[in-house]
């Protein structure tokens, strides 16, 4: 089995609050990591992590995108995710599924049996699990800074400061400093994840930074998988 990085075990540790609820983790294979690869031959496994010890599902997926060979980004979900509202959803796809399989005759009910497998039906739950109306606690925003360039970094920050100290009736008034808005900052393979409190996102219009509020269901990057070469 794949060997969690240390820092991405320590970034899974630190941000998930699991008695907020379930987590999902993304381990995606995208195009520009894979040479000959094309956008629509992209493809992710995911797993929900419920507990601390379900940090070994999340292994087992690296471990099996790597014997694939594919190179890939490993991924959590920056919210909590909430199960009810998940289930409701998930149980109304259910039965239209059945509805069809009972319905349905010939190749087209051969067809939808196939979406009622085990492996199927657990993705269908992952899928109703990541709905922008599943979300557990307060929303955030993730900030995308696809940069390592300190002087995009700090300007950021400085506009972030400068949002805080405008927007004081969200914030606490007594400490307008970055730790009002600013809930957490992680760097990602090519630049920054910085999560944050909700703001205006039309105040942060700059180049290689990109505002992901809650409804786009950010993910948080944990760590670059290389596929095993033959």
């Amino acid at each position: 089995m794949h060997t969690l990085e240390a820092g991405a075990r320590e970034r899974l540790l630190t941000h998930c609050d699991f008695s907020k609820g379930p987590y999902i983790a993304v381990v995606h294979a995208r195009a520009k990591l894979n040479p000959g690869m094309r956008k629509s031959e992209e493809f992710m496994l995911r797993t929900i992590l419920r507990s601390a010890k379900d940090i070994k599902k999340y292994e087992r997926l690296v471990s099996t995108m790597r014997a694939k060979g594919y190179n890939a980004y490993g991924y959590v979900s920056v919210h909590a995710r909430a199960a009810k509202p998940a289930l409701r959803i998930f149980l109304h796809t259910l039965l239209d599924k059945v509805y069809d399989v009972i319905t349905l005759k010939g190749e087209r009910r051969k067809s939808a049996k196939k979406h009622l497998t085990p492996n199927r039906i657990h993705k269908e739950y992952i899928t109703a699990l990541s709905q922008k109306g599943c979300i557990a606690g307060e929303r955030y925003f993730m900030i995308d800074i696809d940069t390592k360039d300190p002087d995009t970094y700090c300007d950021c920050f400085n506009k972030l400061q400068s949002i805080a100290e405008k927007d004081k009736k969200n914030y606490n008034k007594d400490r307008l400093c970055y730790d009002t808005i600013i809930v957490a900052e992680y760097e990602s393979k090519n630049g920054y994840h910085i999560i944050t409190k909700a703001f205006n996102p039309n105040l942060m219009k700059m180049e290689d930074v990109e505002v992901k509020p809650a409804t786009c269901n950010p993910m948080l990057f944990l760590e670059y998988i290389q596929g095993a070469t033959v």
